[in-house]
């Protein structure tokens, strides 16, 4: 299934890097592409591949996502919190150089 997003949309669904589309990815458990090469001008076309309940729900975050609410507004879905207690001579080796990882 897809639709048409328009450009502002596009890139906050993507974020930077592509951060917000694959945390939409781990919420929803569903497939989600954005094309890369529209046509100038042109809207971007959204596609999801999954389970039609799955599918739903990442329409859903999409349209909050359209609306305004930032990653932490967003329903977990599938995905995991967890809160984890690092020491502060070991948390380098978790966010890594430059915050990369």
């Amino acid at each position: 299934e897809s639709e048409e997003l328009s450009l502002e949309v596009a890139g906050r669904v993507i974020g930077r890097g592509g951060e917000i589309v694959r945390d939409l990815r781990a919420r929803s458990g569903v497939r989600i592409d954005v094309n890369q090469s529209p046509l100038p001008g042109q809207p971007r076309r959204i596609t999801y591949q999954g389970p039609r309940a799955k599918v739903e729900f990442a329409k859903k975050l999409v349209q909050m996502i359209a609306a305004g609410a930032s990653d932490s507004d967003l329903p977990l879905g599938e995905a995991k919190r967890a809160v984890l207690t690092v020491s502060s001579s070991r948390i380098g080796k978790i966010i890594g150089r430059g915050g990369a990882i």
